[in-house]
């Protein structure tokens, strides 16, 4: 499962190949995990509140901040650390409306695009895989 040393094996990497993650993005089993981690603290919560916080949606370790980011579509056994603006969208043939043949009184339009996803370092985000997810 996933534990709070495994994160801090990825930050310092990260940081020595120039990056500045700002992201964790994580499953739904360990985003749970993850706001178990208790970074060497203790949680104080006034009686009269009567409300009990048992989430973590920023992570502050030795190299900054950090928000947590629930994702339904990555795989649910791997943790990312992410630093966004070393990605960018690259074009090989931009967006082109292409007509189509005509059936009767429609008339039928395409949209054709290819482009692919750029990481500018790759090595300045990483991430954990392989995690139990139950």
């Amino acid at each position: 499962f996933f534990t709070e040393d495994q994160l801090k094996g990825v930050l310092p990497s990260c940081v020595n190949e120039g990056g500045n993650p700002n992201i964790i993005m994580v499953g739904a089993f360990n985003k749970q995990k993850l706001s178990g981690f208790t970074g060497g603290s203790t949680r104080f919560d006034p009686a009269e509140n009567k409300r009990l916080v048992a989430a973590v949606d920023v992570y502050e370790s030795d190299f900054g901040s950090m928000t947590v980011v629930p994702n339904r579509f990555s795989r649910a056994r791997d943790v990312f650390v992410l630093q966004p603006d070393m990605f960018a969208t690259a074009y090989l043939r931009d967006f082109s409306l292409m007509n189509l043949a005509k059936t009767g009184d429609a008339e039928k339009q395409a949209l054709l695009c290819e482009y692919t996803l750029v990481s500018k370092n790759q090595k300045a985000s990483g991430a954990v895989f392989d995690l139990t997810t139950s």
